[in-house]
């Protein structure tokens, strides 16, 4: 019989050897050259190298410290050998220890849904209750080179700008004058909104979810922040009294979703808090420079009055940094568990707030259950979210372009818990009417009781100066016939979708704002209606795909999201 030792030695200094040889200076070269063939069929030259050509390097060098460390793969991937290198941090243990000393005023997974059923019972014993307003908006990707009447379908990333190949051969492919569905946001458009938001009751306060650049290569986090730092001017300028709260997207790094967590706070952060400095109390101010998350109260904001300061003296906003669970973010592969120590810092802090009886609002850029965010990451935000469900009262993101919900459910009996609220665009980039959404919330509770979304047509805006208005298009209790805004009734709408076609519909129309991009004759059939209804209903991806029949996973980079989590990998510590 061969032994442990022995095997554990084999394995060991196979995977060295493959190491060296297959990841190395060459492999990066290969990489960048498959990577630009990819490319070079709908980008020049330039753009076509350009696009991704620093991630390789990044690529080879996290999986050669991660995935194919031969002590990770033969203690880890393989366990061939025992653990004496690398410790397994397993979501199983990571929930044990959080859920061990949950307080018995949630153990039941009920805490939201009950805040819910007592405001109706005081609206049904005829008392008014007080109600806030909030506006969350997300995923700008302004265009600071936009220029009207110029190429839609060019061979570059970005298009709509001067002098780009080739020329417009009719109409149809001239950028419109507010805005155009093959490229980024227009700024002209900005007056338009700037018109509705002075039209609507002023918000208590604004949570703006990142990503403002446009869609083009940005080496340099200088340029990458740039539409950032542009639109936190006009907004100062425009709405000087306004309490708003930011957080950037993956696109705010410079290369795109790129952050390296071993060399401390990106220049993006820093340039970032410089801007938002007006915004932030100083320990915040700090505190996000140089973490890249924040915290604070609302009562802290420096523009808050006296009356929200005494209203909102309790309730605090979380600025989460979701650049530790984007795929596209390369640094993971050599990372080996919380990185910036976020998840440590989360914990404490939630800790710290359940102790003083504090309310939390959560937002972030990428939402937990998106294929996109990395699982081992999201099954800690649902751990969390379940530990602290009576804390966090309203979490929103942005990132896909599109209104969208995610229900968190209780890691042990699987209720629902809480839900992610997802912002759709004001970008119209592939095909998006720009929008934003404004909550209203119960004031002593802080959970929504009215979601409203307010869109512009940009089709007939193009056509007719007068269309150019942002309007409101829906509100989601009255749209999908829910009785309020609990967990448990968005849950029930995400079962729903499965069976009742005309609502999976509604709500794919309404998810692209309305836009050419889904028309009502394309239908939703049974999986698109199971697709619907598993996304919705799970909050960590790797939940949506058990959910999915293996002919749902249509997509790449869904069927990629496999690969993705074996090169990613656990969270391990070190011995």
């Amino acid at each position: 019989m061969v032994s442990q030792p022995f095997l554990c030695g084999v394995c060991k200094s196979t995977v060295s050897v493959l190491s060296d040889v297959f990841l190395n200076s060459y492999t990066v070269k290969l990489l960048q050259f498959k990577n630009y063939w990819k490319n070079s069929g709908r980008l020049d030259y330039e753009e076509a190298w350009g696009w991704g050509y620093g991630d390789m390097e990044i690529i080879v060098k996290g999986l050669k410290m991660k995935a194919f460390n031969p002590d990770y793969f033969c203690e880890i991937t393989v366990p061939i050998c025992h653990q004496e290198t690398f410790r397994k941090l397993t979501r199983e243990g990571y929930a044990d220890r959080i859920l061990a000393n949950k307080p018995e005023i949630i153990k039941n997974n009920d805490f939201i849904d009950n805040l819910y059923e007592d405001i109706k019972t005081s609206q049904d014993n005829g008392e008014n209750r007080e109600t806030i307003t909030v506006h969350h908006f997300s995923d700008f990707h302004w265009d600071l080179e936009y220029l009207e009447g110029e190429s839609n379908s060019c061979s570059k990333l970005v298009c709509c700008r001067p002098n780009l190949k080739p020329t417009p051969s009719g109409d149809e492919e001239k950028a419109g004058k507010w805005g155009d569905y093959h490229c980024d946001t227009n700024p002209k458009m900005t007056e338009k909104l700037t018109s509705a938001l002075k039209n609507l009751k002023k918000p208590e306060f604004t949570i703006w979810t990142g990503d403002n650049t446009d869609h083009g290569i940005y080496n340099s986090s200088k340029l990458s922040t740039k539409a950032t730092i542009e639109i936190t001017k006009y907004l100062q300028k425009t709405f000087p009294d306004s309490v708003i709260f930011g957080i950037h997207g993956n696109h705010e790094m410079g290369p795109t979703s790129n952050q390296n967590f071993t060399e401390g706070s990106e220049l993006a952060m820093k340039l970032l808090a410089e801007s938002w400095k007006d915004w932030m109390s100083p320990e915040a101010y700090e505190e996000y420079r140089d973490k890249s998350f924040y915290s604070m109260l609302i009562s802290e904001h420096p523009k808050v009055s006296k009356s929200i300061k005494e209203k909102f003296k309790n309730v605090r906003v979380i600025g989460y940094n979701s650049q530790n669970c984007d795929f596209y973010n390369r640094y993971i592969l050599g990372t080996l568990g919380d990185a910036l120590d976020q998840f440590n810092w989360l914990e404490n802090l939630l800790q710290e707030m359940e102790r003083k009886n504090e309310i939390g609002i959560f937002f972030s850029h990428i939402s937990p259950g998106m294929d996109a965010c990395f699982s081992e990451v999201s099954a800690r935000i649902q751990v969390l979210m379940d530990r602290y469900q009576h804390v966090l009262r309203l979490n929103l993101f942005g990132h896909t372009h599109k209104e969208e919900f995610e229900v968190v459910r209780a890691i042990k009996d699987k209720k629902p818990i809480g839900v992610n609220h997802l912002a759709p665009s004001i970008t119209t980039i592939n095909t998006q009417n720009p929008s934003f959404r404004v909550f209203t919330l119960d004031a002593e509770t802080l959970v929504p009781v009215s979601i409203d979304t307010y869109t512009l047509d940009l089709e007939k805006a193009n056509k007719d100066d007068k269309f150019a208005v942002f309007e409101k298009n829906h509100e989601v209790t009255e749209t999908y016939g829910m009785k309020d805004l609990s967990p448990s009734s968005f849950y029930e709408l995400a079962l729903k979708f499965k069976d009742n076609e005309d609502l999976a519909l509604k709500f794919q129309i309404n998810r692209h704002a309305g836009s050419p991009a889904y028309p009502a004759e394309k239908g939703c059939d049974e999986t698109c209606r199971r697709r619907l209804s598993c996304i919705t209903s799970n909050s960590v991806y790797s939940d949506v795909r058990k959910c999915y029949n293996w002919s749902d996973i249509s997509g790449s980079f869904e069927r990629r999201s496999y690969l993705f989590d074996f090169l990613y990998g656990y969270w391990v510590e070190e011995i």
